[in-house]
């Protein structure tokens, strides 16, 4: 059983349980609750923070790297002498490769986006259809 199904009979039996609590609470209010407690919305809300955070870092430019080290190079009869290797590296894209990947983490907002408010939407006709099958 998915929570959404859980979470209408949770609400059907709140209001089945307690008559006195059910004639003080307006749809509205059960709505704004069950939106407001439902563990799945939280879920997805974090999806749509995750996915945010994946357009920005699609964004940002990969910084160069710098590595040093520094060692003693020993010749043969001569003794030994200071060396040490400095490396800079910096990362090229193909062309159009980073234009891509920013659309694509773009579109996956959106998606994520879309799938929160559609599953708000869907709780909330469950919320309604329990609450007007009881009464």
């Amino acid at each position: 059983m998915n929570r959404l199904c859980r979470a209408v009979i949770f609400v059907t039996l709140l209001l089945a349980g307690n008559a006195a609590l059910a004639e003080t609470l307006t749809l509205e209010q059960l709505i704004a609750e069950a939106l407001e407690k439902n563990p799945e919305i939280r879920a997805l809300a974090a999806d749509v923070s995750a996915a945010k955070g994946e357009a920005t870092t699609a964004r940002t430019w990969s910084n160069p790297e710098l590595a040093a080290a520094p060692g003693v190079k020993h010749v043969r009869g001569e003794g030994s002498e200071f060396h040490g290797d400095l490396e800079l590296t910096q990362t090229f894209e193909f062309p159009g490769k980073r234009r891509l990947r920013r659309a694509v983490a773009e579109k996956n907002v959106e998606a994520r986006e879309l799938a929160l408010a559609s599953f708000r939407f869907q709780l909330t006709i469950q919320v309604r259809r329990a609450f007007y099958s009881i009464l």
